[in-house]
Order: structure tokens, then sequence, then C-alpha cells
């Protein structure tokens, strides 16, 4: 049978405090500092008999198990002493080394959603608050939006030691330690604009799964919609779709509770598909039969680039103009044209089209002249003879 190992710390602490632990001359502990280190030693060497011993798994999960939270009471009770004599300090200390032994050779059987100590989650802040600091000085100096960097640093003022327990998982203490290092060694104050990016996806990446993260996320997808039709809004949605398909998955997570940040993100996303496709579905039977040309996307848009420069639309933006030959043309490769298709070509026009283009207009300038200027065109041929 596994054995309660804790019980001899438990006597530990009933003596201290017979004794009344303010006394300098314990009248039952000769050496208190040695017994806490060979009760705790005494732990190890029990928690390492019962992984070779012929116990069950989910005998030793309800083992290891018991333990975490007999370490947790303990360790509570501790830090609750004020003030807090040599030797509790001492036992603490001992305590939460007990806990990262046990997670380093025993990790099948760690509970990471057990409730921590205060003293844990004390001592991974403290560990932490070098790269903290200067994580958050990055934060300052990076080019990063300011409802994004709220969003971390509210979690940061939230992982910091509590004034009263909050009852932290080491799942969450052990996120928070991997999101600080991974955000630190990225030296956003160094990547100029790529920083907000950057930073965006990495969270993306550790399943940064905070509500506030969710909704900022929404909102910046939202702005690439601004000025663009609804084909160019789905091949968005799609792409954002299909790069969070790509991600690794990873068992990290910033609440439990929730579902993971690409399982919400990807959920949001395909509402906003299906609400897309069927407003396009219903301008499609909205509207009428669109008039072909026998041009190109890239020819379209040199057109309309010249018209545009001679100024013959009159008060029209350019936005307005692609919607209208979108909704309204098709081209003889592309039954559908997309305002955004329109205006990418518009604004990389190259002289193999612009080459192509004049040619048709130098067509229809001889059209024009045999139409319209049959003399004229005698007299050139006739000059041209001669």
């Amino acid at each position: 049978m596994l054995k309660n190992e804790l019980y001899t710390i438990n006597l530990l602490i009933e003596e201290f405090e017979s004794d009344g632990f303010c006394n300098d001359h314990c009248k039952i502990l000769v050496n208190p500092d040695a017994a806490v280190l060979k009760a705790c030693q005494s732990i190890r060497e029990a928690w390492s008999a019962a992984m070779f011993s012929v116990a069950p798994d989910h005998s030793l999960s309800r083992y290891f198990h018991y333990h975490q939270e007999g370490i947790r009471e303990i360790s509570d009770t501790l830090s609750g002493f004020v003030p807090q004599p040599a030797a509790f300090k001492l036992l603490n200390k001992e305590l939460i080394a007990l806990i990262d032994f046990q997670q380093k050779f025993f990790g099948n059987f760690f509970n990471q959603d057990a409730v921590a100590p205060t003293a844990y989650h004390c001592n991974v802040v403290e560990r932490l608050g070098d790269a903290i600091i200067l994580l958050q000085e990055d934060l300052g100096k990076a080019f990063i939006d300011g409802q994004l960097k709220d969003c971390l640093l509210s979690y940061f003022e939230k992982m910091m030691p509590p004034g009263e327990r909050k009852g932290f998982t080491f799942r969450s203490l052990f996120y928070f330690e991997t999101l600080v290092l991974e955000l630190h060694a990225m030296n956003l104050a160094k990547a100029g604009e790529a920083a907000n990016r950057l930073l965006e996806r990495k969270l993306t990446e550790l399943n940064f799964n905070q509500i506030d993260f969710l909704i900022y996320r929404q909102q910046q997808t939202r702005l690439l919609f601004k000025d663009i039709d609804q084909i160019e809004k789905l091949n968005i949605l799609n792409a954002e779709n299909a790069a969070l398909k790509l991600l690794p998955r990873s068992s990290m997570i910033y609440d439990s509770d929730w579902p993971s940040f690409s399982v919400m993100f990807s959920g949001w996303l395909a509402e906003e598909i299906t609400d897309t496709e069927m407003i396009i579905q219903r301008e499609a039977n909205y509207l009428q039969e669109k008039l072909p040309l026998n041009l190109s996307v890239a020819h379209l848009a040199c057109f309309l680039k010249l018209f545009f420069d001679e100024h013959l639309f009159k008060n029209s933006s350019l936005k307005d103009v692609f919607k209208f030959m979108s909704r309204n043309f098709e081209t003889k490769r592309q039954p559908v044209i997309s305002a955004g298709s329109l205006s990418k070509e518009f604004y990389s026009t190259g002289q193999v089209t612009a080459a192509v283009v004049r040619d048709m207009l130098q067509k229809m300038v001889a059209r024009i002249d045999r139409s319209f200027f049959p003399v004229l065109v005698v007299i050139a041929v006739r000059f041209f003879v001669y």
C-alpha cells in the first residue's frame, strides 16, 4: 500500500505550534532545519519507491494527486503565519522544491489542473521578474496597437502575486511562464512595424484564448473588409481560416474553461463566411445579366486608368468605379470580377498591358479616320505613295 509521507511534515508543524515557534529553544526539535530536510527527502524516496512498485497507474495517479493537494494545504497554512519563523520559510521552500521534483520526474501523474500553493505562484513570478520587466518595457517601445497591448498588460496584472488567494492552477502558471519567456525572446522593440503582426501571430500560436484578444482579432479582421466587395471579403475570410488550420496543435491554453483560440476564431470566421456567401448569392440573383467584354481584367483596368487620368468619370471615386464595373461587366476569362482584382490591376499596369491597349486605341483611331474623315485618309494614302 502507498503511504502518506506528508504525515511527518504535519507532525513537524504541530510540534512547532505546540512549542510556540517564537521560542529560541525548541523543546521537541533539537535541529528543526535538519528535520525539515530529512522529512522532504523521505518523501522523494517514497515517491521513487512508489514508481517502481506494482501499484497500477490509476493508483499512482491518486497517490501523487493526493500529495499535491496535501502540499498545497500545508504550504498555504505556513504562508498564513505572520511573522513567519525561519524554519517555516525553509519548509515552504522545500515544499515548492518537492512540487518541481514531482513535476519533473513523475510528470505523467502530475495534475496540472490542481490549484497551486500561493507560495509556488509567488515563486514563479519572482523567477520571471526580470523577464516581465523587460517585456513590459518592450511593449512600451514597440509599434503595437494599444488594444492589443492592453490585453497583455491586463493579463500580467492578473498574474502578479495575489494579495488574497485566487486559486491559480499549475497549468495556468506553466502557461504564464512559457508566454513570458517566448514573448521576451522576440525583442519586439527591435521588430519595427512588424511587431504588431508578429505579436498577433505568436499569441495565436500560444493559444491565448483571452476574450479581449478574440475581440481584438475580430475587429482587426473587419478592418480588412473596408472598401472591398463581398467576393474579396470572402477571399480574405477563407485565407484567415486556412492560416488557422496551418498552426501547430498545442496542449497549452490560457484558459482551459474556454475552447481553444483557433476553435473560437474559426467559428466566428465560419459564421462570417456563411453570411458573406448568402449576400453574394442574393446579389447574383438580383443583378441582371452582365455585359461580356472581349478584354482581360488587366486590359479593362488599363482602360479605366486612362479614363480616370483624362477625367472622363464625373464626380466618381475609384472605389465606386471598381464596384460598378465588377457588378455589371465580365471579361473573356473571368465571368466574376472582384473590385479588389480590378484595383490591383489598376495600380500595377505594366508595359505589356499598356502596349496591347495602345494597339487597340490606334486601331480605333484608324477606324475613326476611315469612317468620319475619308478625305484625310485619301490624302494620307497619296502622301505615302508619292
